[in-house]
């Protein structure tokens, strides 16, 4: 099922912070992370307002405890194994990378991704990382996933001002960070990340990463790092199963008998930003200040 609704483009982030007290009540009433419920909330306000209860307090609040209820219940098995021995006390000059095993992947990054990550969604498909002070103790997490997003290549090689090819990109696919984790562990980790990739990827010469503006995401960590903001990309459709956000990369493995159960709502949102990393011969995407290209939207969600 496919509903339109007409809003400003802006309305999902606007309304965010137009409730923000209302998130951070409820936040501290089932003990969860602000931060968390507030992500979760964007991408389920748009359910409400198809459903006609635009910027209706009561379905609202009955949404938030909704959302706050599962992600305390997702969390809570996990609260003790993730939670720090100590806060590092040197802040990020504490913090190393290090890659996941198979067996940390089928544990922590699988729980963390699907319990933590505000999208609750674990590509197995994907290359995990931790930062922390030791690999025992994290405090934030990534993942690299080969790039499959071939309507970007045209976008990235004129950045680039050179032809692309795909194996030489990778996508910074997940970001997930706990609250307690040092102020600049996104900086920092994305240096470390990409210190990695070139000394073990010789064949890669660029990161990629989308970001959502609607949920509040700036880029600042990215503009920070000397990652250029190389395209846009149309943002218009949110698919729900169940009263429950899903990506599209997950509607299009659905059977028809679950697909038929998806509601989609259609609305035109702030446009996802694409940020690039380059060396070599894609330096140029670093620090590219030129005008970013707008690109039609991926056949999956390349935030799924």
């Amino acid at each position: 099922m496919a509903l339109q609704l007409t809003l400003p483009p802006n309305a999902i982030r606007d309304r965010l912070s137009e409730i923000g007290d209302e998130i951070a009540v409820t936040a501290k009433q089932h003990a969860v992370s602000d931060f968390d419920l507030r992500l979760r909330a964007g991408l389920h306000l748009p359910l409400l307002w198809h459903e006609e209860n635009w910027a209706d307090r009561l379905a609202e609040r009955e949404l938030l405890d909704e959302l706050a209820n599962e992600i305390e219940d997702k969390q809570l098995f996990y609260r003790t194994a993730f939670r720090p021995v100590h806060p590092p006390a040197g802040g990020v000059r504490e913090l190393s990378l290090f890659r996941l095993s198979a067996d940390d992947v089928a544990t922590t990054a699988r729980a963390i991704f699907e319990n933590f990550h505000y999208l609750n969604s674990f590509r197995p498909d994907a290359q995990y990382f931790a930062l922390g002070v030791s690999k025992s103790h994290p405090c934030s997490f990534f993942s690299l996933s080969a790039f499959d997003l071939p309507h970007l290549l045209p976008a990235i090689g004129a950045a680039a001002d050179t032809t692309v090819a795909p194996g030489r990109i990778l996508v910074l696919s997940r970001a997930y960070a706990f609250r307690w984790a040092p102020h600049n562990w996104a900086s920092h980790g994305i240096s470390e990340l990409l210190r990695m990739v070139r000394e073990q990827y010789p064949q890669v010469e660029a990161l990629v990463t989308y970001l959502n503006p609607n949920l509040g995401f700036t880029g600042r960590s990215y503009v920070a790092s000397n990652w250029g903001l190389i395209a846009t990309e149309k943002l218009s459709t949110i698919s729900y199963l169940n009263r429950r956000y899903i990506t599209a990369r997950r509607v299009s493995s659905l059977d028809r008998r679950e697909r038929a159960k998806v509601v989609d709502v259609h609305l035109e949102q702030l446009p996802l930003r694409l940020y690039a990393f380059g060396w070599g011969r894609l330096a140029a995407l670093r620090c590219f200040a030129g005008r970013p290209c707008e690109v039609e939207a991926a056949t999956f969600d390349p935030r799924g």
